[in-house]
């Protein structure tokens, strides 16, 4: 196992406490609209979320990841979180993919039955070519799904991601600000 794994198990507390309530930073209160974005994640192989920096967009991650390991029986080390905003991430235009490597590897194997995983990238943005590396991973596990977070829907270029996204569905989701009766 390499530095990058030593990293990885860091923000991943589930793998071994097989919740998310342990994860920095984790808010048990879920927004109205939790439900519908843990659904996307979950009817969707690619999902964007997208918002301005403080909205909840790592906070929504945390909660899905949550949900996805307690109510929706998903195996702690079937879920990777990368947060790439972090600058210990930040070692190499290959980070994304060589982390969904050694998780599929390494990590997920563990477990010893390969359902249904997911990976969860937050600030996608840091990586130049963030697309191209979520596409090829998506390309090469069938049954992974990918949700990244980033500052704006509309600088992102989509195009590589298209084919992994039914007909109908729209794959990009903004995290608006709390409604009143969220607080």
């Amino acid at each position: 196992m390499s530095a990058l794994d030593d990293l990885q198990q860091n923000h991943n507390p589930w793998w071994e406490s097989g919740t998310a309530e342990s994860a920095e930073p984790y808010v048990s209160r879920q927004r109205s609209d939790f439900s519908y974005k843990r659904d996307a994640v979950l009817k969707n192989r690619f999902v964007a979320y997208a918002g301005p920096a403080g909205i909840g967009k790592t906070t929504i991650i945390h909660q899905i990841i949550d949900s996805l390991v307690s109510e929706h029986d998903t195996h702690p080390r079937n879920v990777l979180y990368l947060p790439l905003g972090n600058p210990q991430y930040q070692i190499g235009s290959g980070v994304i993919a060589e982390s969904i490597e050694e998780f599929t590897t390494y990590i997920r194997a563990e477990q010893g039955k390969e359902d249904e995983a997911y990976v969860f990238i937050d600030d996608a943005h840091a990586s130049p070519d963030w697309a191209r590396q979520v596409a090829s991973a998506l390309d090469s596990y069938s049954d992974l799904t990918v949700a990244v977070s980033l500052p704006t829907i509309d600088q992102a270029d989509f195009s590589l991601l298209e084919e992994f996204q039914p007909e109908a569905e729209n794959f990009d989701e903004i995290i608006l600000p709390q409604k009143f009766y969220d607080s």
